[in-house]
């Protein structure tokens, strides 16, 4: 049997009953000529259109003089069958219409609650720390470092472990989890990247758009793994600039298509009561419960609760402390820093302070830029602190090995998450923190109904619900 057209529909409401419409000059070809009765058959599955020679309560109409037909069927079954705002498959065959629910339908409906997750880009692992804080099992992770690969394994023993690009990650049979954490790769969008990747040390040019970096192109394949894993919640991490750049506008544009509804923040941890402070791009993607809600994964903006003083360690030798006499290169680089007035001047940070300026990823090296505690007693004298005491600021828990070498270390957490923050974000996002307010969100609307547009009069509310094509003729 011929197959005339193929589309997607939403089943709509108007006045209180379901909907579906439909116009075109292929309903004619089909069969469905104006006047025509037409006979429904009713299935769990599906529903059937035929025409029919006897009066079945439903028939075709006209526009233009009969030259297109239209179709609006307005019946209970298609609440029964598909229920409101349901996507659809519409198949258009000679003498019959055949409506279905919509692959990318069972996708959304199959999104699993099971508590898995697979990790993406997880370098150091910090952000899958957070979701395992949060209930979550790792049941892949894709890194293409062989270090960080082996860390990783080292943490997470009975993950499988993906050594390689993400690119080619996505011809590889992954898991579909409930949740997938991504730390995409944030170099393009960097402020602190000055230097252009594998020039040997030539500077970048500013004058080129992200995109053109090397590595500018794997957000577009990190896009393309959460297509085929279609996760329950998704959890992105990037640079500031990520996110209000084209690439991260468009991504969460098409993350919208796909069903999700998406929110998205530049925060700090500091910002909601923690002391670090390490302000990030974080994009959340949830799948709407059946009453069109999600849980806000963004806690509260909060009071400071923590001091500095909380995390240092209480056995550091005096050795470590320094003046100007022990180091004169850090405050004869903090001098110029200063005379330049371009803030890249030491940084004195003291044991009651409630904000931690950034640790940034070289921060063990002991570079004359970064945060130092001042002396409690000692007027001059200073330190840089020491790697437990990071991993406490960053809430990384005590039992997850960084590595053997301090520098390793330093990296891990200075380009890691805040561990506490992401995972309350995850816990809200994925429904288990019972006390998360509820957001009424919707994916944002895309096209038009199969077939043919619903006409502007009368237009039931739901009408306007977003969908996948834009399939039909124009009348």
């Amino acid at each position: 049997m011929a197959v005339l057209r193929e589309g997607t529909a939403r089943v709509g409401l108007h006045r209180n009953l379901p909907r579906w419409y439909a116009q075109g000059r292929h309903l004619i070809t089909a069969g469905f000529l104006p006047g025509t009765a037409v006979a429904l058959t009713v299935a769990a599955s599906h529903i059937e259109l035929r025409p029919s020679a006897s009066p079945t309560g439903y028939s075709v109409s006209q526009k233009q003089a009969g030259a297109v037909a239209v179709i609006d069927l307005q019946a209970e079954a298609l609440r029964e069958v598909f229920g409101i705002g349901a996507v659809l498959y519409v198949r258009v065959e000679d003498g019959k219409i055949l409506l279905s629910r919509h692959p990318i339908a069972e996708l959304q409906a199959s999104r699993p609650r099971d508590g898995s997750m697979v990790g993406a880009f997880v370098g150091g692992g910090t952000l899958d720390a957070a979701a395992v804080q949060a209930g979550f099992t790792p049941r892949a992770a894709i890194e293409i470092d062989p270090g960080y690969a082996d860390l990783y394994a080292r943490n997470h023993p009975t993950t499988r472990v993906l050594n390689m690009s993400i690119h080619e990650a996505l011809y590889v049979d992954l898991p579909r989890p409930e949740l997938v954490c991504a730390g995409i790769c944030c170099e393009p969008w960097s402020t602190a990247n000055r230097v252009a990747k594998g020039t040997g040390g030539q500077k970048r040019d500013k004058s080129l758009p992200a995109t053109a970096h090397p590595l500018g192109d794997l957000s577009l394949w990190t896009f393309a793994v959460l297509a085929k894993l279609q996760p329950r919640t998704i959890v992105l991490e990037e640079a500031p600039r990520w996110v209000g750049s084209e690439t991260g506008v468009a991504f969460v544009k098409a993350l919208e298509r796909m069903g999700y509804a998406v929110s998205h923040r530049v925060l700090s941890p500091h910002e909601v009561g923690y002391v670090a402070r390490r302000p990030r791009s974080i994009v959340v993607a949830q799948t709407p419960d059946a009453d069109g809600t999600v849980p806000s994964p963004w806690p509260t903006p909060r009071p400071t609760f923590e001091r500095v003083r909380d995390f240092l360690d209480r056995d550091v030798p005096e050795s470590a402390w320094f003046n100007a006499d022990s180091k004169p290169w850090v405050f004869e680089h903090a001098a110029k820093q200063a005379a330049k007035g371009n803030g890249f001047g030491l940084i004195v940070v003291r044991e009651d302070d409630t904000v931690l300026p950034v640790i940034k990823k070289r921060y063990q090296a002991g570079v004359g830029d970064s945060p130092v505690l001042a002396h409690p007693t000692r007027e001059g004298f200073y330190r840089w602190f020491t790697v437990a005491e990071t991993r406490r600021f960053h809430h990384i828990p005590d039992s997850y090995e960084l590595g053997e070498a301090k520098t390793t270390a330093g990296e891990i957490v200075g380009q890691g998450v805040h561990v506490g923050l992401l995972s309350e974000i995850i816990r809200r996002a994925t429904g288990r923190e019972p006390d998360a307010a509820r957001d009424e969100m919707r994916p944002a609307v895309v096209g038009t109904m199969v077939s043919g547009t619903t006409p502007s009069a009368d237009r039931g509310e739901t009408d306007n619900l977003p969908l996948f094509a834009v399939l039909g003729d124009e009348a």
